[in-house]
């Protein structure tokens, strides 16, 4: 996921599903394993934007400081 994350920046709820029918080929769309995948997956994505951008911004401020 994270690789995914940092070559597309921003991912979109249809591409987290591909991604769980990649890995589950023969299940259905309202699958129950494939719910929890989209669910698991966007949840993923969603904390990894933050704390990326977090860092950013904590490196950043850092900078600024140093190049004053």
């Amino acid at each position: 996921m994270k690789v995914m994350f940092m070559r597309s920046r921003n991912p979109g709820s249809a591409v987290v599903e591909a991604i769980a029918k990649t890995v589950l080929p023969k299940q259905g769309k309202n699958n129950e394993h494939i719910k929890f995948l989209k669910k698991r997956g966007l949840e993923y994505m969603a904390q990894h934007r933050s704390r990326f951008n977090n860092d950013l911004n904590f490196y950043a401020k850092e900078y600024m400081k140093i190049n004053k």
